[in-house]
């Protein structure tokens, strides 16, 4: 059975959705933008999925926009279901992530007047939207037919274009909302493309660039959080066998190979001496890709300034993160890197510097870890391993992505996290759209308890993905409260801050119909991670570990690093 709105704008930007080659919709239901809905849900062509939750919903949208590249459209209602959307729609923004929010509204005319579900919906997102448009509320001749088809293809465009990331499209409409037309009474719908060159500096910028290049005896190059890219992954590896150059990366990095020192933390936590510090200070810091994890290394590099930093990226603001930028250069990363791979190498010591580093921790990771108590650590130990090789792994905000961090994985897992805003909120939505998205891989959302249960409605879906993994942590509350320096360990703490409690993941398994396993002897982990790992169907395996032992465990395992015996 099909659908199509008699609301003209609302054909215009079905039309221009898949002219633009996009196919996914995620759709809250609600009686105002049913016109939306039920038209695009017409389409062939549309993948349509329904999310209750508008937060949930928002988040699932990007983790399916995360992975195939390509934009999503969440639909909602009028009133508080658009704001339910902000805190994707920020994640978005930060991570690049094209996003269409298409938020149905009340006429204008009762904005303001104590009509139900009525806000001001125009501009709501602010500046966290490459682009908000407000939509005719009615077409009446060609000239309105022109500026609705306008302005729904430039937000369209804006989400991809200067940069990608959210957009915003609000369609007042007013009853009846069902009002039906066959979409041959619609008029052609133009589509409005925007093409961008390549971006590339002109010679005489590469040549200035490759002289102070080859005066620097001292490069760093630091890569953030980035997509799969087998370019920059080979332009990088070549690089790194460079003695003047040095490669630093995260598990958000995904990439691979023996040029890069992972585990960043790890290297720095016995970079005391001020002496040592001097000699890994870089005189040429390269940096490249999304947010860095690694608090130790953003102080490292504020303190110890490089004389030259470069940033590579399109992104139009600048991000002087370092406190050094001298060179912002809005170019991508697979042309910057494809042409300094040729660049030539200046003899020094510097990449054994930190290559000495990363020998030396990773020896007294490995002996710390072969006698290391049943926790958090010990736990991350086992899940790492027992992962398939080229799984995706959605890892959660606080305590888990820094775990994971602290372990030099020996094969390829593309690693993704909202590290955006960093917020819990979202993670298993997020997995859960990701999941879909690419069906034929599995997904493996690694989270703590809190951040699960915050965001349990994100397993509310009808086709729930059978290649998801979910691992949870559970270790009794905010775990990372008792790791960051800071709060003291009193009652206030433990209730204001860790959210201390005895829940379970249990219960909401059972809701949602998802096969549910806990594990809380550290002799049964390795046996039921590989039975989990071996089912065919989603999973939830929930692993408790004890609450006043883990921050005991990390914080000798950091002592150990940073002086090689234990405290």
């Amino acid at each position: 059975m099909s659908f199509f709105s008699d609301k003209e704008s609302v054909y215009q930007f079905a039309e221009l959705f898949i002219q633009k080659g996009l196919k996914h919709i995620v759709v809250s239901p609600g009686s105002r933008n049913a016109p939306l809905a039920l038209t695009l849900a017409s389409y062939k062509s549309i993948q349509a999925d329904v999310m209750v939750d508008e937060r949930s919903a928002a988040f699932y949208a990007l983790g399916l926009a995360q992975q195939t590249k390509k934009a999503v459209a969440v639909i909602c209602t009028s009133g508080s279901a658009v704001m339910n959307y902000m805190p994707a729609v920020v994640e978005a923004h930060y991570q690049k992530i094209p996003l269409i929010i298409v938020s149905a509204d009340r006429p204008e005319e009762w904005i303001d007047q104590n009509d139900g579900q009525t806000i001001r919906q125009k501009n709501v997102f602010g500046d966290f939207v490459n682009k908000s448009v407000h939509i005719p509320q009615q077409i009446i001749d060609d000239n309105g037919r022109w500026y609705s088809g306008r302005l729904i293809n430039e937000a369209l465009n804006a989400a991809y274009y200067p940069q990608a990331g959210p957009v915003h499209i609000n369609f007042p409409f007013s009853e009846p909302l069902y009002g039906k037309l066959p979409k041959e009474q619609f008029k052609k719908v133009k589509q409005i493309k925007h093409l961008l060159p390549i971006a590339d500096l002109a010679e005489n910028q590469w040549k200035e660039l490759k002289n102070d290049w080859e005066q620097s005896g001292s490069t760093l190059i630091l890569c953030g959080m980035n997509h799969p890219n087998p370019i920059i992954n080979k332009s990088l590896n070549k690089l790194g066998k460079l003695s003047q150059v040095s490669l630093l990366s995260e598990s958000t990095s995904n990439l691979f190979g023996e040029a890069f020192n992972p585990c960043i933390d790890n290297l720095l936590f016995n970079t005391d001496e001020i002496e040592e510090a001097e000699k890994m200070q870089p005189e040429l810091l390269i940096t490249f890709g999304g947010q860095i994890v690694s608090k130790k290394i953003k102080a490292f590099l504020r303190k110890h300034k490089a004389f030259q930093h470069w940033h590579i990226g399109t992104e139009n603001n600048i991000q002087d993160t370092y406190q050094s930028l001298t060179h912002h250069l809005q170019i991508s990363p697979e042309v910057f890197f494809s042409k300094v791979e040729n660049w030539p190498e200046v003899k020094t010591t510097y990449k054994s510097i930190w290559k000495e580093k990363h020998k030396l921790s990773e020896e007294r990771h490995k002996k710390f870890l072969a006698d290391c108590p049943y926790s958090d650590l010990k736990v991350f130990e086992s899940i790492l391993q027992a992962i398939p090789d080229k799984s995706n792994v959605q890892i959660g905000n606080s305590t888990p992505i820094r775990y994971q961090q602290l372990f030099a994985i020996d094969k390829q897992l593309y690693t993704y996290a909202n590290r955006g805003t960093s917020g819990i909120d979202g993670t298993v939505s997020t997995a859960v759209g990701a999941a879909i998205a690419v069906p034929e891989k599995q997904t493996v959302l690694i989270t703590g308890e809190l951040a699960f249960f915050y965001d349990s409605n994100g397993l509310w879906l009808e086709n729930f993905p059978v290649n998801l993994k979910i691992i949870i942590i559970n270790n009794g509350g905010g775990g990372i409260f008792r790791i960051i320096e800071g709060p003291e360990k009193n009652e206030l703490t433990q209730r204001f801050l860790e959210s201390q409690h005895k829940l379970t993941a249990k219960g909401i398994a059972q809701t949602f119909g998802i096969s549910y396993t806990e594990c809380k002897k550290a002799e049964k982990l390795d046996s039921q991670l590989k039975d989990f790992f071996h089912s065919k169907k989603a999973s939830i395996l929930e692993v408790f570990t004890p609450t006043e032992l883990n921050d005991k465990v990390l914080k000798a395992y950091i002592h150990f690093l940073r002086f090689g015996v234990k405290a």
